[in-house]
């Protein structure tokens, strides 16, 4: 399975940007506006990045990358 970028940006406009900068050079992206929402929908097991806004709504930045390391994500 190749990796992926997986954005976390609850600005609408920001994500849309970020997205489509990072799929113009060729990458596969997942964004998503909430913490949460990542959660329920990626793939932990999958190689990725994830870019997080230093001040997400709901589950601080340092919170979410904690949760990925206690469900042992390889992302």
């Amino acid at each position: 399975m190749d990796p992926c970028v997986y954005v976390v940006e609850n600005d609408t406009y920001l994500r849309g940007w970020i997205g489509k900068a990072l799929v113009k050079a060729g990458l596969e992206v997942f964004s998503y506006p909430t913490a949460h929402e990542f959660l329920e929908c990626c793939d932990l097991q999958r190689p990725a990045c994830v870019l997080i806004e230093c001040q997400i709504q709901g589950l601080s930045a340092q919170e979410l990358l904690r949760l990925l390391v206690d469900r042992r994500s390889v992302i």
